[in-house]
């Protein structure tokens, strides 16, 4: 038996007369009613039997059957006495038979972040733990003194109070709550005290002469396909390469006392290489693989007689304890290694691994949003290195959390194109809501009952199993074996059905094993080769029909027709582009043969023709023609629209009855159309108690902490508690929201969003001049009905209407492009105050094209459904969907709702002791300015050769307040692809300072930036922000020098806080900690100071709290002001008066740079792209380097188009409401 079904393929039985039924709970219930567990599933007293979070298996499926469920009620003790080690006996079966196989063919789907050559090691970011320590700020200010760096004392973090002496704390909460985190201590202290880092470059030299770096990724293809097969290439290659070695590791041929990152560097303790590596080189071939081996290594090169050329040198040591281990250079290489040998047990062929997390390649599918979607449950695992108690060793963390994410189905492309139309017509969706879903039948996450492809499990081909491997087995690897069998990781594990090679998984790997391996190998080889061929997956699945033939034909004769429109096909492009696909035409190939898509073309096999060298001669041929007398292959569906790929500088047709989607390729979310991010969102969010034993059984199951972790035993880390961390956490009170003058709202009651009435009129009501009312929708008739209901409520909020007021009111076609622009421009020449657009849809195509001209033409614009119209028009609706829209429209006309201020009691409990000072000194000649960056998918190389532009720019929204903390503006500018760091500081930098200046008649004395960043990676990088702005504020005004607070916010952080009790069947508001929950107290890995705050109120699934670290600080502000402060800014967004997740200038710049990314891509669009790259090119001529010409039409071009875009941004104002 093989680790993976021992520990994974078989479930607790279900006890007898064990209830699975209907929960127990309820707002008065009984503390019996309470679920707390320890990590490995085991009952505390007092806890019931079974709970009602899990859903009884099916009865036509025992639970002997199924994979262990974290909901299932046999995945628990049935009693409160039972033994925890006999529960756990049943998922590490002492049997030495194989356990059956799970009758729904797949496996749970967990997932783990790791370390790949896009997440390298010296970039890697590490952010997410809790911890239970009581940080002082003596003993932080201590190891900030004796460690960090002259550039961190630099921006030394002392003001900033650990909040751990209350009595003098500003402000008061309103209680504190036990909570537990999703974050658990490792026993790292029998470890070796040294670690040897190791380089392992791996060099592919291919037979033309080339060679190319595999960690830097230029590889093959891009895509996710690429990044696994690379993985997984990369660590087969390690693998034999130690093999090959043992001398350099005390005669060890055993690669688990390795962890190598699947990039360029491995770490081993000091007992297992005592010498250090002086640099050699090797060359590994296809004749030093397994043929199965080289199968999978091949599909990374396009070339024949490829060889690898392996650089191994060590490079340094690390430590961990000692006198050396404490230094921030230490912990944060030793954080990189633990994280390293923890994600090992994954690194196999079952797993998609990505930077945000892991998911099966098989089953795990939580639900089907149509045909050729299904949303995949998975989860991520991050470690990290902090101070101990004693400040005399470092102390590891692991934080584990749930993932999912939406995929695209390995399918044939016929299936997949007849899905879109069929979805384009209004017929498509209606996909299964799930296969066991996050609580039901099967795996972790979800169960499912098939995977990718056949009868019984899937893969990429097969009614066996399969995977995109070949044989019977799967993933990408090329086992034999579905789960069990495969290699279990890239130790060698390749046991399966083959008898004596279970032994092939310990650590007795002595030479007589050797031996009668080498002797048997070669006589097996062609055996297994037939064999393989006869059940290759990969080819027997390409010649299966899953979709319906008379469809297809049906298809046919709508193209031919012209039923099928150029603007739906140019819809699926969109879809498929980017997508990998195997021809199924090409065979007998041994290197990779993937094509990426790159549009539907608006031509079929019969039409299409391409230039061909016949008998000597040039001559246009068909595509028909040509796959008949090329491959002796007749088209079956020859009137289809065709698949273009491009490469290079060729342009590819393919017929779609010869391509398959190569299974394991995520959706972007660009892509996802409203029913997949409904799906994503809705009925699959995970409860806070599923939360909890989904992270449970991550741990036992996945992740194996319990034992049988092999890289675990090497390394010798382990959990050191079963309990995750608990700690205690403070509840914040809420401010007070003030509307007119004399109105002041204090939140008495259990939930944070404020009531409202008709007297709770806008605190600052906007002026109007003009209005235009715009329908795109022909159909909607009462825009004079809608007019009034207006004016009715303009005057209930106080909105003033100028003395020449004037509404005006017509139609406009949707489709016409010029004509919405002219009425844009004609808008803000005639001083039009907001031009409404109303679309029958809630989000149509020419929501996008009003923006891009709101911020190129500065006319704001404020785009409605007409169904909202209509309920208003006709008095229908609720009083919050007139709310929502009137609080945007006087927001983006220039006025503001209502001020945030702060608290003196809440409930008749003092909770700030002068709120005047407070006032003063947090609101008071401050500014708070956010940041956010959105990044882009890099381009194909076909299209950087075509349009120059390397990758789509990133996009940086800013958002900043005036005089009032609730008054602010924005704007949005781009900068070089992918780049972390914000440029062009200076420039933008002053203008959030100068328009404060402007509405308050002077400069801000203190500037608090909320910044977004995913960890210690960017805290340089921010220093160095901090820097310019410095040197941009004495540039504006000589002498002017502000005071700097900036918090890194990480909105994505994996930390999650629970109540330390929660109540069985309660829903998400019950479940969930309220808002204002803060945990300010826990490790911190460089000593700074760090908080996680929750300011929102989920309503489904679970809260994600944020994770605040203060990288600078020159005020004299304490980390409980700060909290505070932070919170009472979450209120502060105008449209929503409950408050979002992060505080509103970050709120308002994260939809700026949502805002700028849709405009460069309408930018694009509408063609203007073409136009700058020309102009911009013709003034280099002189340039003749050509990447020297590239870096700089790239560079000019960035700048051209924030400026086209945004010359016209509406200064001081909130109009991205």
């Amino acid at each position: 038996m093989d680790l993976l079904d021992k520990y994974m393929g078989v479930s607790a039985p279900k006890p007898p007369g064990q209830s699975s039924g209907a929960s127990s709970s309820g707002r008065g219930g009984p503390p019996s009613s309470v679920y707390r567990t320890n990590v490995w599933g085991d009952q505390r007293r007092g806890a019931p039997p079974s709970s009602s979070g899990s859903r009884p298996p099916p009865s036509s499926h025992s639970s002997e059957s199924r994979p262990p469920s974290s909901y299932s009620s046999a995945s628990r003790p049935p009693h409160p006495s039972s033994d925890s080690r006999s529960h756990q006996s049943s998922y590490s079966s002492s049997s030495g038979s194989r356990p059956p196989q799970s009758s729904s063919g797949s496996r749970p789907s967990p997932g783990i972040s790791f370390s790949t050559p896009e997440n390298r090691m010296k970039k890697r970011e590490y952010d997410d733990c809790g911890s239970e320590y009581d940080s002082k700020v003596k003993r932080e200010r201590k190891y900030e003194s004796q460690h960090s760096s002259s550039s961190e004392r630099k921006y030394d973090t002392q003001h900033i109070s650990s909040g751990s002496d209350r009595h003098k704390d500003s402000f008061s909460p309103i209680t504190n709550i036990p909570v537990r985190m999703n974050s658990w201590r490792l026993d790292i202290t029998e470890m070796d005290e040294v670690i040897q880092k190791v380089m392992f470059k791996t060099l592919m030299i291919m037979s033309n002469g080339k060679s190319f770096d595999l960690a830097d990724g230029i590889v093959a293809v891009s895509g996710d396909v690429n990044r696994q097969v690379r993985r997984r290439a990369l660590c087969l290659i390690f693998e034999y390469w130690f093999r090959q070695n043992p001398h350099l590791f005390n005669g060890n041929k055993n690669p688990s006392v390795a962890a190598y990152d699947a990039a360029e560097t491995f770490y081993v303790g000091l007992s297992h290489m005592p010498n250090e590596i002086t640099e050699q080189k090797s060359i590994l071939s296809e004749s030093d693989f397994s043929m199965e081996d080289w199968e999978v290594v091949s599909r990374i090169f396009r070339r024949p007689d490829t060889k690898f050329e392996i650089t191994v040198k060590s490079t340094g040591r690390l430590y961990t304890r000692g006198p050396n281990a404490l230094s921030i250079d230490n912990r944060s290489e030793l954080t990189r290694c633990l994280e390293c040998v923890t994600d090992q047990i994954v690194h196999t062929n079952d797993y998609l691994l990505y930077n945000t997390g892991i998911y099966s390649l098989k089953g795990g599918a939580l639900s089907e949003p149509d045909g050729v979607t299904e949303i995949k449950s998975g989860f991520s695992k991050v470690t990290k290195v902090i101070t101990g108690d004693d400040d005399t060793k470092p102390q590891a963390v692991m934080t584990v959390d749930t993932a999912q994410s939406a995929f695209f189905k390995s399918t044939s492309m016929l299936k997949f194109f007849h899905a879109k139309i069929e979805e384009a017509n209004g017929r498509g969706g209606g996909g299964r809501g799930g296969r066991g879903g996050r609580g039901g039948r099967g795996n972790f996450g979800g169960g499912g009952r098939g995977g990718y492809g056949g009868d019984r499990g899937g893969g990429y081909g097969g009614d066996r199993g399969g995977g995109y491997g070949g044989g019977r087995g799967g993933g990408y690897g090329g086992g034999r074996d579905s789960y069990g069998g495969g290699r279990e990781n890239y130790g060698g594990n390749r046991d399966g059905h083959r008898g004596d090679r279970d032994r092939y998984r310990d650590d007795r790997r002595d030479d007589r094993r050797d031996d009668r391996r080498d002797d048997r190998r070669d006589d097996r080889r062609d055996d297994r080769r037939d064999d393989r061929r006869q059940n290759d997956d990969r080819i027997r699945h390409r010649h299966e029909i899953d979709y319906d033939e008379e469809a297809i034909k049906k298809l046919e004769e709508d193209f031919k027709n012209g039923r099928i429109t150029s603007k739906m096909l140019d819809n699926i492009s969109r879809a498929l582009k980017g997508l990998e696909c195997i021809p199924t035409h090409l065979k007998n190939v041994k290197a990779n043969r993937g094509l990426i898509i790159d549009s539907v073309a608006d031509e079929s096999a019969m039409s299409a023709r391409f230039d061909k060298e016949v008998e000597g001669k040039i001559t246009p041929v068909t595509v028909h023609d040509h796959f008949l007398h090329t491959h002796g292959l007749t088209i079956k569906y020859p009137n289809l629209p065709l698949i273009v790929s491009k490469r290079r500088k060729e342009v590819n047709f393919f017929p779609m009855e010869y391509l398959f989607i190569v299974p394991g390729q995520r959706i972007k979310q660009q892509k996802m159309t409203p029913d997949i991010q409904q799906h994503m969102t809705g009925q699959n969010s995970s409860l806070p108690l599923q939360h909890i034993r989904q992270s449970e059984t991550i741990l036992r199951d996945y992740l194996k902490m319990n034992g049988g972790n092999r890289y675990l035993d090497s390394f010798k880390i382990k959990l050191q508690s079963k309990e995750p961390i608990k700690m205690s956490a403070q509840l914040l009170a809420p401010p007070y929201i003030k509307f007119n003058q004399s109105q002041a709202i204090r939140l008495e009651g259990k939930g944070v969003r404020f009531p409202t009435n008709d007297r709770t009129t806008f605190v600052k009501p906007a002026e109007l001049k003009r209005l235009l009312i715009v329908s795109f929708d022909y159909n909607f008739r009462g825009m004079d009905m809608f007019e009034e209901c207006l004016n009715r409520q303009f005057q209930l909020q106080g909105i003033r209407k100028d003395r020449d007021y004037k509404c005006i009111k017509q139609q406009q076609d949707i489709n016409d492009a010029e004509g919405i622009y002219r009425l844009m421009k004609n808008a803000k020449k005639d001083k039009v105050t907001l031009v409404i657009a109303i679309c029958a849809e809630k989000k149509p195509e020419v929501h996008d094209t009003l923006k891009y001209y709101e911020e190129k033409l500065g006319q704001v614009t404020l785009q409605l459904s007409t169904e909202t119209c209509d309920k208003m028009s006709r008095g229908g609706g609720n009083r919050q969907t007139v709310d929502n829209v009137l609080r945007k429209l006087n927001n983006k006309c220039g006025g503001t709702n209502f001020f945030v201020e702060v608290p003196e009691q809440y409930q008749g409990k003092s909770v700030c002791r002068n709120a005047a000072e407070m006032t003063g000194k947090l609101f008071e000649d401050t500014q708070f300015i956010g940041f956010e960056l959105s990044h882009t998918g890099a381009r194909t190389k076909f299209e950087q050769q075509r349009a120059i532009l390397d990758g789509d720019p990133t996009c940086v929204g800013v958002c900043y307040t005036l005089k009032r903390s609730t008054e602010i503006g924005g704007f949005s500018y781009y900068q070089d692809t992918r780049v972390h760091k914000l440029l062009h500081l200076k420039e933008h930098f002053k203008t959030c300072i100068s328009e404060y200046k402007h509405a308050a008649g002077k400069l801000p004395k203190t500037i608090v930036i909320y910044r977004v960043g995913s960890g210690e990676g960017d805290y340089e990088k921010i220093r160095l922000e901090v820097e310019e702005m410095r040197e941009a504020a004495e540039r504006y005004e000589k002498g002017y020098n502000p005071k700097f607070l900036v918090v890194l916010s990480q909105k994505n952080s994996h930390v999650r806080i629970f109540p330390d009790q929660i109540r069985e069947g309660g829903k998400a508001i019950e479940q969930n900690v309220q808002s204002g929950t803060c945990v300010d107290s826990f490790g911190s890995a460089h000593g700074l100071m760090e908080f996680i705050l929750c300011c929102q109120t989920p309503m489904i699934g679970t809260v994600r709290p944020t994770r605040y670290t203060v990288i600078v600080n020159d005020t004299d502000w304490t980390k409980n002001e700060l909290m505070n402060a932070t919170y009472y800014l979450s209120f502060g967004h105008q449209v929503s008066y409950a408050p979002p997740a992060v505080p509103n200038v970050l709120y308002g710049a994260t939809n700026m740079a949502k805002r700028g990314h849709n405009n460069y891509k309408t930018f694009t669009r509408i063609g203007e792209m073409k136009d700058v790259v020309q102009r911009v090119m013709d003034s280099h001529r002189d340039v003749i380097d050509p990447s020297e010409m590239n870096d700089l039409v790239t560079t000019d071009c960035i700048d051209d188009i924030s400026k086209m875009v945004n010359q016209m941004t509406i200064p001081g104002r909130n109009f991205w409401a």
